[in-house]
């Protein structure tokens, strides 16, 4: 039937190799202090900038407060004006429903 004899296959000459089976741990691309390290410098980043977001947000209330004790008097003044030209009005109203 076939040109080739049969052949057994057996192990190699003085067995097979060992069985590993042990767990293998992978190894560490970034170590525990390069973390600590990044982790470290992301937070003081963050600090910073949330420091610097409290001073600009103080500054910003600052200017507005001013700009608002700046304009009070105007605004006082035309409530007023108003306030005079309504009574003027209610004024000659009466005088012309009293003749």
């Amino acid at each position: 039937m076939s040109s080739t004899p049969y052949k057994q296959e057996l192990p190699p000459p003085g067995g097979f190799g060992r069985v590993h089976y042990e767990r293998v741990p992978h190894k560490s691309m970034i170590s525990g202090k390069t973390i600590a390290l990044a982790m470290g410098i992301s937070y003081t980043i963050g600090f910073l900038a949330v420091k610097q977001a409290a001073k600009d947000r103080i500054r910003d209330q600052r200017e507005t407060k001013s700009a608002q004790n700046a304009l009070q008097p105007f605004l006082l003044a035309e409530r007023d004006r108003t306030l005079l030209k309504q009574m003027r009005k209610n004024r000659d109203y009466e005088a012309e429903l009293m003749k």
